[in-house]
């Protein structure tokens, strides 16, 4: 029988919120891996049933810190497996995500905690500790501070510091109890619950803030993957953090309605060569950073056009022949790039909706 390599997303379309879509493609393929985590030079892959057991063990650790439906949680992290676990346990209680960039200043974190009225915040290392703790004390709401690689600080005898195992840990003693929990917070999950705060930019010292609904995720995601053609036997190489909303959106919950693997590398510009991706996603900058060592200082913007020029050169001739989509997000390439692309068997289209255009680099297969 003929595999259908858009089933998953197609059916994505008619759940009812993004845990659900995780939780059924756990039970309909349980042993087939979904992400994929650099340790060291190895790749430890993690099947739709493990994440959907570390998700239900976040979700229970997050509710067991008093987070309910509406409220918001945070990340500040780069590109990690944890988020992916962190979030979806934020979205199975009904708790909103707000993703702040790991770049950002420590006054930039403290304003979107106090606007947002985080009361939980996930954080990756020692050096977005720091930034929290600096500002903490003007973002009343916030109760608790989880940190992914606890290992990077010293001590963590704050009382309002928790690494993210002992967290974990903490949910899965809960999920042994209260087997049936997670389920039943799952199947309380409706389309038109609001998922994400998207940052849409800075007016002054405030972020301005946009929602999206599970419904406006899921149903980008999908029709996306259904349009370009992103299946279950593609890789992608996660190339930014989830403040990036080209990454969180048209990167990590397009492969997962379409059930592409995401491998997350600690330097995602060195494991391309290892990873060999057919699908890649990242913001024009970002872009023009990975494909050419480019000027920036340059006037006219003629240095995003050689990177375009010399990038799209050197990705066909690096060993990446299984590349075929690539996802960039405004601004779009200048009309000279568009014409370099078509020369080299490179279609470029755009997607407009929320939470932005985006244009896609469809390589041809050699």
């Amino acid at each position: 029988m003929a595999v259908n390599h858009y089933q998953g997303a197609r059916a994505a379309l008619y759940d009812p919120s993004l845990p659900a879509m995780l939780r059924r493609l756990a039970q309909s393929h349980p042993g087939r891996p979904i992400l994929r985590r650099q340790e060291g030079t190895a790749w430890r892959a993690i099947a739709w049933a493990d994440l959907a057991a570390r998700v239900e063990e976040a979700t229970l650790a997050t509710r067991m810190v008093g987070l309910g439906a509406g409220q918001v949680g945070c990340l500040l992290s780069a590109a990690r497996v944890e988020c992916v676990e962190a979030e979806f346990g934020l979205l199975s209680l009904g708790a909103i995500v707000a993703a702040i960039d790991p770049a950002a200043a420590a006054a930039r974190v403290g304003a979107m905690l106090r606007i947002t009225g985080a009361t939980l915040i996930f954080v990756e290392d020692a050096l977005q500790l720091g930034k929290v703790l600096a500002v903490r004390e003007t973002c009343p709401a916030l109760r608790r501070i989880v940190v992914f690689d606890a290992a990077s600080v010293e001590t963590l005898d704050d009382p309002m510091c928790q690494s993210f195992e002992d967290f974990m840990t903490m949910g899965a003693e809960q999920a042994r109890f209260l087997p049936g929990l997670w389920p039943a917070f799952v199947a309380a999950r409706g389309p038109e619950e609001t998922a994400l705060l998207v940052d849409a930019g800075w007016s002054g010292t405030a972020p301005q803030l946009a929602m999206l609904s599970h419904r406006a995720v899921l149903s980008q995601a999908a029709q996306c993957a259904l349009m370009l053609g992103q299946k279950a036997s593609d890789t992608r190489l996660a190339m930014a953090p989830l403040s990036d909303m080209v990454e969180h959106v048209q990167g990590l919950f397009q492969s997962l309605v379409s059930e592409t693997e995401t491998w997350f590398a600690a330097d995602p510009s060195r494991a391309l060569s290892a990873v060999r991706p057919s699908v890649l996603v990242a913001s024009s900058g970002r872009w023009a950073g990975l494909l050419a060592q480019t000027r920036a200082t340059e006037e006219g913007g003629g240095w995003l056009r050689r990177a375009w020029r010399r990038g799209l050169a050197r990705l066909t001739g690096q060993g990446l022949a299984g590349l075929r989509l690539a996802v960039v997000g405004d601004p779009l390439p200048v009309p000279e790039i568009v014409r370099d692309a078509a020369l080299r068997g490179v279609a470029l289209h755009q997607l407009v909706g929320p939470p932005a255009a985006a244009g896609v680099l469809a390589w041809a297969a050699p």
